[in-house]
């Protein structure tokens, strides 16, 4: 009889130490029913934004090639992200944070690589549009000879080329790395032995290993660095849209009509950054706790880093639907692109929201 209460105490003594490091019944349910669905709107959303920007020359703005480009950042994120967590709930039921068992080490370094190179892009790429924005909107004669759709895309592919140049880093430093579990072999089917993904492999020496660290603890200071210009940027924004106009009667007219067309197309974009900074900040501000915090949580970090990621994934998917509220041109174009809208309707559309410098949002 000792023995039997013995032998249920250590049994409850292993359930105890092992449940933090097993999905929530939450988390199940959240990665089973709402990522998919997240996924897949945001994928269909997002491709069709890349392939309806792509075959209207009218829609090929500045603004526009911008938020293509965001869109194919936030179609990388999607399923590289996707997949690597669905993956990984299947196979087992320790935390991705804590067993990536089924994961090749080389789909770790890609997934390192595409998803950070399109975190950083989708930051600058944001960055670059409130900048544009404010340019059109306080210095529109210096916007007009500075900004053109060559210059756009050399800026976007810039901003491609540097974000990728950053993250080669992880196809050098990142790997995998193995960790011995205390509890017996598969209990509640968890391996007494796991693998995870980690951005430095335990072959790669210390220094390079902290000189790496640094680098992925400046990305998310960039992102705070990168809201705190946007701010100033936007107040100056909407302090020339709304302020009195002081030009001569003959022209308050072109000027009034030019405002209102702004004023229309920045909805688009603060409304596109405004939930970009809410969905994204968290997880940036929780990156900078756990490099700087010296007594880190795990369990509640990697229970706030669930939540955060999902924000994310929402962030990726909900660009799409912000530009067919906010923007006509974009709904018709969505509306023609799946059969809902007539040839004529298109032809009698096709100048909705083209501004008098010759560009459309």
């Amino acid at each position: 009889m000792a023995n039997n209460s013995s032998l249920l105490e250590e049994e409850e003594d292993w359930d105890s130490i092992i449940q933090p490091f097993l999905y929530t019944d939450l988390e199940r349910y959240s990665i089973y029913i709402f990522l998919p669905i997240v996924v897949f709107v945001g994928l269909v959303g997002n491709i069709s934004t890349i392939i309806i920007i792509a075959k209207n020359k009218h829609m090929q703005s500045s603004v526009n090639i911008y938020l293509l480009n965001l869109a194919i950042s936030d179609c990388l994120v999607l399923l590289f992200s996707s997949i690597f967590m669905w993956v990984n709930i299947i196979y087992s039921p320790l935390h991705l944070f804590y067993d990536n068992s089924i994961i090749p080490a080389e789909y770790c370094i890609c997934t390192y690589f595409f998803v950070d190179s399109a975190y950083m892009a989708s930051a600058t790429l944001i960055m670059a549009i409130s900048f544009e924005r404010f340019l059109a909107i306080t210095m529109p004669l210096k916007y007009r000879s500075y900004i053109s759709k060559k210059r756009t895309i050399k800026i976007c592919c810039a901003i491609w080329v540097i974000s990728l140049m950053l993250q080669s880093r992880n196809i050098v430093t990142a790997g995998k790395e193995s960790i011995t579990w205390p509890w017996p072999d598969m209990w509640k089917g968890a391996p007494q032995t796991s693998s995870v993904c980690v951005l430095c492999s335990p072959d790669i020496d210390y220094k390079v290993c902290s000189a790496m660290y640094m680098v992925t603890e400046f990305e998310f200071w960039l992102f705070l660095v990168y809201l705190i210009i946007m701010m100033p940027l936007y107040l100056a924004i909407c302090f020339s849209l709304f302020k009195p106009c002081s030009k001569k009667k003959t022209e308050i007219s072109a000027a009034s009509n030019r405002r209102n067309y702004e004023r229309k197309a920045l909805t688009t974009v603060i409304a596109t950054v405004f939930v970009y900074v809410i969905l994204t900040a968290p997880h940036n501000a929780l990156g900078v706790y756990s490099f700087r915090s010296p007594d880190v949580n795990w369990d509640l970090l990697v229970r706030f880093s669930n939540i955060f990621r999902y924000l994310a994934f929402i962030n990726s998917s909900i660009n799409p639907i912000i530009y067919n509220i906010a923007n006509d041109s974009f709904k018709q174009a969505f509306l023609e692109l799946y059969g809902f809208s007539s040839k004529k309707t298109k032809r009698r559309n096709s100048g909705i929201n083209t501004i008098s410098t010759g560009t459309a949002l």
